[in-house]
């Protein structure tokens, strides 16, 4: 069989102001906390790629990945990162 290692990485921007930056600025990034999930998957068959959807605060996206994948069985091995981001202007 085969190991296929997908990562996901979501960068949820939500948290941050509406900004509006014209000419020079100065701009604070704050990570606000980190989840991270790992899940594996054992897969009998042939398969060739997988469809991934992610939703994060009600927006989604999809993603559709090639797999290298045996006749017998493949294990597929999820791991995912949601790091919320606040982005800041700072007044000097």
């Amino acid at each position: 069989g085969q190991v296929n290692v997908i990562r996901i990485f979501i960068i949820n921007l939500n948290s941050s102001e509406s900004l509006l930056l014209t000419g020079g600025f100065r701009l604070r990034i704050r990570c606000l906390n980190i989840t991270s999930q790992t899940r594996n998957y054992n897969i009998t068959g042939a398969v060739c790629s997988a469809t991934v959807r992610a939703t994060v605060d009600g927006d989604a996206g999809t993603v559709i990945l090639s797999l290298s994948g045996g006749d017998s069985f493949t294990i597929v091995r999820l791991e995912i990162l949601v790091c919320n981001v606040k982005l800041e202007e700072v007044n000097v």
